[in-house]
């Protein structure tokens, strides 16, 4: 081999080196993201739970998120109106799984990522199908079913299959309970 094209050779093998770590650091971010978008959804039950007990304004006196572990669990205070609240809220939330799969899945998502998701076009985006996908790729095994009936849980408070971007009202629904 010529001195040229043992530099060509070795140009060639390092290109192929960086395509590969390259290749391997979008393939570490992909995966976060979908763990973080996963994570979304207990951060989402949050959001709608807060706003049907408290109201739109108020919101709990908490500057963390509102968990259902801790309103399981009488964590939270309430009064008698955000109590008589969480009891229809929580009617809905078991009309499909137990209080302690719930709670459990809420652990399990908040675990998985221990921040809420930032993207707004993506949380707007992602799908009931996405969601289950991602749940097969990156949760436990145990977790798997549990996590993919707390979706659906939280996708019937959207008419487009979006569950990270509910477009229907908890307060409607549980009148209708």
């Amino acid at each position: 081999m010529t001195a040229l094209e043992n530099h060509d050779f070795a140009m060639d093998k390092a290109i192929r080196q960086l395509q590969h770590e390259q290749n391997q650091a979008l393939s570490c971010q992909t995966k976060l993201q979908q763990e973080v978008l996963l994570g979304q959804i207990a951060y989402t039950v949050s959001d709608v739970l807060e706003e049907f007990i408290f109201g739109e304004a108020a919101g709990s006196s908490s500057f963390l998120p509102l968990s259902i572990p801790d309103l399981a669990n009488n964590n939270v205070e309430l009064s008698e109106r955000e109590q008589a609240r969480w009891a229809a809220a929580k009617a809905f939330l078991t009309s499909a799984m137990s209080l302690k799969e719930i709670v459990e899945a809420d652990k399990y998502l908040r675990w998985l990522s221990s921040k809420p998701a930032e993207g707004k076009s993506q949380i707007r985006e992602t799908t009931v199908a996405d969601l289950h996908t991602w749940a097969e790729l990156h949760c436990k095994a145990k977790a798997v079913v549990p996590v993919q009936r707390y979706m659906q849980v939280l996708n019937q408070l959207s008419t487009s299959d979006r569950p990270l971007a509910p477009d229907k009202s908890l307060a409607t629904i549980v009148q209708r309970l």
